[in-house]
Order: structure tokens, then C-alpha cells, then sequence
């Protein structure tokens, strides 16, 4: 038994009770006894009255918008398809390239260091750590670049 049945005949419901109502009688599933009381709620109270209102005036609005059919442009939409393909995959080569080329000097900067008996331990550390350390975030960076990519939620938003 829900809330609205549990009213009595010719109750008015309370405001919690009518604003779900008002839902239901803008989409037309009330029934006769429930349509009858929330028009006295409406009749009486000026705030659900005003929700109610609001809710039509979008109703009709949506309506409207959903019957307009806007023209499409095909050459443009295949041109924004290809803009951010190329872009795309331009970004994930230049990061690629980056990461290599970076990663491949820190490698031999590293190695001219680590396996140089003359270079006192202390600094081997140092060098072996920075280096380590470079390459890691090196290759976080490209992968938050590459992930974020494909997940970023405002991305067609133009600023």
C-alpha cells in the first residue's frame, strides 16, 4: 500500500505527498481520485502550484525541442573525426618518442656512473636513484596522458 492510497477519499495530501503526485499527473498515470486530490492541494497551496507549473512549462519546452530536427554537417563532423584522430595519435608518438629518448639518456648517464669503479659510492647511489626515479615518472606521465585522454569528461567543451 503506498502513501497515496493510504489517503482517505476527499483528504488533501500534504506537500511531500503532492509534489510526488504532481509527477505522476504531468505524465497522465494518476488516477481519477488521486488526479482530483492534488488539484485541491494545487488550489490551496502556491508553492507545489508554482513547482507544478515550472515542470509543465519544461514539459512543453522538451516537447518542442524534441521535434526540431537540426541539419547536420557530415563534412565537418568528418573533419572533427579526423582533427582528433591525428591529434591523438600525434600526441601519443611525440610522448613515446619523448619517453624513449629521455629514458635511453638517463639509461647511459646512469650506466657511465653505476659501472665506473673511479666514481665514489655515495654518488653511483645518487645517480643510480635519480636515474631510476626519472624513468618512473617518465612513464606515469605518459600513461595519466594516454588514460586521461580517454576518459577526460569535458573534452568537447569549448572555452
Amino acid at each position: 500500500m503506498t502513501d497515496n492510497e493510504q489517503l482517505g477519499p476527499g483528504a488533501v495530501p500534504k506537500c511531500g505527498d503532492a509534489r510526488i503526485l504532481v509527477m505522476g499527473l504531468i505524465d497522465g498515470e494518476l488516477s481519477p481520485e488521486e488526479v482530483r486530490q492534488v488539484e485541491d492541494h494545487l488550489a490551496v497551496c502556491p508553492a507545489c502550484r508554482g513547482e507544478f507549473e515550472t515542470y509543465q512549462r519544461l514539459g512543453s519546452v522538451a516537447d518542442t525541442l524534441a521535434k526540431e530536427v537540426l541539419p547536420m554537417n557530415t563534412d565537418m563532423a568528418w573533419e572533427r573525426i579526423y582533427d582528433r584522430l591525428t591529434r591523438s595519435a600525434g600526441w601519443v608518438l611525440l610522448w613515446i618518442g619523448i619517453t624513449i629518448m629521455a629514458g635511453w639518456g638517463l639509461w647511459a648517464l646512469g650506466a657511465e656512473y653505476l659501472a665506473n669503479p673511479d666514481v665514489p659510492l655515495a654518488v653511483r647511489v645518487g645517480v643510480g636513484c635519480f636515474t631510476a626515479g626519472a624513468l618512473l615518472l617518465l612513464v606515469n606521465i605518459l600513461r595519466e596522458r594516454l588514460y586521461r585522454r580517454k576518459t577526460e569528461r569535458y573534452d568537447e567543451v569549448m572555452r
